[in-house]
């Protein structure tokens, strides 16, 4: 039973998600719909965008024979759709001027499922920030084994690769982490949808408490970095060696283990861990209050958000950046049979508190394109990272999930 209170109430939500829908898609931002802009609709969503079809469409709505579909008119037929989901106010809309959206073979565009999408795009987007970030992330990993003992700047480190081994020595490991990106992003993945659905209470990510988001994105981080650790100790090895030390990833992982067996993989496995837990903390604790505070004032803006994900990225570095370097140093001497707490006493007594935090400036030189794709990904409220690839977005939420439409 519903009383005209719960009714009204429910036709008032409805017609806040339809105005979200119909803003989302007048590209122009003129309050009516031209055939264009249903169009673009229709293509993003993978949808049958046949000039038919979008004549179609735009007549059953377009009362007064503008040529184009008001806000009006938008809300009189759209109140009866089935629910306020883009994808089926859109087949409704098809369904009503008596065609199905999912009939055209040839006008629809093939895609691929969400979690297919979501590695390939991030595969790609990852391969490429890493690659260019590689000569910073190597200078980092040389002054983590160098800490305590003598030491160079970034001028002094850049001019040491170039001179041990010329410019392609700059990007030395960078093979092997791009080579984990697809394997660690599909666990990472997996882990975090899995986590979700153990731990978060709401199924709306508006309605999520932050602890549920830092469990939720440490166990799927403690998942990921154990399943592909080894292709760290041997990035680590490679991007700290001389020229010539390895003959390449298989010699790497081949000495690796005549070194001591599996546990050989598995060095500095403890600090890693650990060092996941104040960075989350830190991390998404920053990113919200400078979010919320923003959010008060202004209206949400892209690239206030990056500015907001790359200081919160910084801080939560800060405080989990010496775990970060001990697990590089025990992974980089073959002759280091220190433990972490050894290891930390170690670097104390050669260099002080400060040799705790050396290439900590390579490593926020290269937290940028990281930090961006990153955090174009937490627009969505999940690891998608095709969302920060496409060149413009409308974002709504519709029934607490998040949808875009996108124009080029």
């Amino acid at each position: 039973e519903v009383d005209w209170e719960e009714f009204s109430a429910w036709c008032l939500e409805k017609e806040r998600l339809l105005r979200q829908v119909f803003d989302a898609i007048d590209h122009e931002q003129d309050g009516d719909l031209q055939a264009s802009e249903i169009r673009a609709a229709l293509m993003q969503l993978n949808m049958d965008a046949s000039e038919d079809m979008v004549e179609r469409m735009l007549g059953i709505l377009d009362q007064d024979r503008n040529g184009s579909i008001s806000w009006h008119e938008w809300r009189h037929e759209m109140m009866l759709a089935p629910t306020a989901h883009v994808q089926d106010v859109f087949r409704y809309w098809a369904l009503i001027a008596g065609h199905d959206l999912y009939e055209s073979g040839e006008d629809q565009v093939p895609t691929l499922p969400r979690w297919w999408r979501t590695l390939i795009a991030g595969g790609i987007a990852g391969a490429v920030s890493r690659t260019c970030t590689a000569p910073l992330d190597r200078l980092k990993l040389l002054m983590h084994v160098t800490a305590g003992d003598k030491q160079f700047g970034l001028i002094q480190g850049f001019k040491y690769m170039l001179k041990e081994g010329g410019v392609k020595s700059m990007w030395r490991g960078n093979g092997v982490n791009v080579l984990k990106i697809t394997p660690e992003s599909a666990i990472k993945f997996f882990a975090w949808e899995q986590a979700k659905a153990a731990i978060y209470s709401s199924d709306d990510p508006r309605e999520v408490d932050p602890v549920e988001r830092v469990m939720a994105g440490s166990i799927a981080g403690v998942i990921a970095q154990v399943s592909i650790f080894p292709f760290e100790v041997v990035k680590t090895r490679l991007a700290t060696a001389k020229t010539g030390q390895y003959g390449g990833i298989a010699n790497c992982l081949h000495r690796l283990y005549l070194e001591g067996g599996i546990p050989r993989f598995y060095r500095g496995l403890q600090p890693a861990i650990i060092g996941m837990i104040p960075y989350a903390g830190i991390d998404l604790a920053v990113y919200e209050t400078l979010k919320s505070v923003y959010e008060a004032r202004y209206e949400r803006s892209t690239l206030a958000i990056l500015g907001f994900g790359l200081v919160s990225s910084c801080c939560g570095q800060l405080a989990s950046y010496p775990l970060a370097l001990v697990r590089t140093r025990l992974q980089a001497d073959p002759q280091n049979n220190n433990n972490m707490v050894q290891e930390l006493r170690d670097v104390l007594q050669k260099g002080g508190p400060r040799a705790l935090y050396r290439g900590i400036g390579a490593n926020f030189l290269k937290a940028g394109p990281a930090v961006s794709i990153r955090y174009g990904h937490r627009l969505a409220d999940a690891p998608n990272p095709l969302v920060c690839l496409r060149p413009r977005k409308f974002k709504f939420k519709v029934l607490g999930h998040s949808h875009y439409l996108v124009s080029s």
